[in-house]
């Protein structure tokens, strides 16, 4: 029988076979998912600079004297800043957030910025206070930027179960065979696709390879991704008590389901003309270890969404 820890072990390590063999523990994706809402905290220091309080910003990092967070003490040198510092096995990135959401909600900032530490400059960060200073008055949860000179990113919420991808996956690699077979073990109905702002050429709001992957699967829900920069007012955290992302996601999806949250509900949002990059996988990678991981996450999102996905699908 594996134990608690025997399941942390396969599932952070760096061996693909080990991490499967952690899934085919589980027999359900409810066994799957009590085991997420178990698993520990990696310790959490908070390290704050000073600046000015109508916006803070929350920085979740490994190493608050790291490159990526010197960085940052820089380009966000004008506001307030709330490090979050953790790391290891059990780091998770929607705790750290909201640990650091929680405590700017004793300054009653104006808005609340949750940053990645590999943002890249794009625009001042004056801009991004003269164009949020435009909303004052607004009763708005959720604010959305540019990437570049490219539009927000897009997310689709798609049906996973289409035979078409049975047929697709016979030919791709084997660690995407492997998640095909855990994705119908687990009864995964439903996946996001984000399109990444930089694979857009041009003008094009819509990618070619985008438009194909919803013809095929069917979009069920579409919505603008928060992603790494994320704005969000005083308000709405104070109305959730700071607790921003639901902390049972593992370094995955817990963006995905805020904005989804956001969209399902009657509420305003705004673009500001505010352009920053960001280091993609620079945290967590991008290889298929962080694929394979991830889909825990994507067992979870099904878990609470499906049936009002399902719904959703047959309006």
């Amino acid at each position: 029988m594996t134990n608690e820890y025997q399941y942390d072990d396969l599932y952070s390590s760096k061996n693909i076979a080990d991490v499967v063999k952690f899934y085919d523990s589980f027999n359900t994706a409810e066994s799957l998912v009590k085991w997420m809402k178990n698993r520990p905290s990696e310790k959490m220091r908070i390290f704050e600079q000073e600046g000015d309080k109508s916006i803070i910003i929350v920085i979740p990092t490994p190493d608050v004297n790291g490159a990526r967070a010197t960085f940052c003490k820089g380009f966000y040198s004008d506001f307030h800043i709330i490090f979050v510092e953790s790391s290891g096995r059990y780091f998770n990135f929607a705790r750290s957030c909201d640990l650091g959401v929680k405590l700017a909600l004793k300054y009653s900032p104006d808005w609340i910025v949750i940053s990645n530490d590999d943002i890249k400059k794009i625009d001042e960060p004056a801009i991004l206070k003269a164009e949020l200073d435009k909303l004052q008055g607004r009763e708005l949860k959720g604010v959305y930027i540019k990437w570049g000179d490219k539009p927000p990113m897009n997310c689709s919420i798609v049906r996973s179960t289409n035979p078409l991808l049975d047929l697709l996956y016979r030919f791709k690699g084997d660690t995407s065979r492997k998640i095909w077979a855990l994705n119908k073990k687990f009864g995964i109905r439903y996946a996001g696709y984000v399109t990444d702002p930089k694979e857009i050429k041009g003008s094009a709001f819509i990618t070619l390879k985008e438009r194909f992957a919803r013809a095929m699967l069917g979009e069920v829900r579409r919505f603008t991704l928060e992603g790494p920069f994320q704005i969000i007012s005083y308000d709405f955290a104070k109305s959730v008590d700071g607790a921003v992302f639901d902390g049972t996601f593992i370094n995955s999806y817990e963006d995905l389901e805020l904005s989804y949250e956001i969209s399902r509900q009657s509420v305003d949002y705004e673009y500001i003309n505010f352009k920053i990059s960001w280091e993609k996988g620079g945290t967590f990678g991008t290889d298929d270890l962080r694929w394979i991981r991830s889909l825990a996450n994507k067992v979870y999102f099904n878990y609470k969404h499906a049936e009002e996905l399902g719904k959703r699908s047959k309006q």
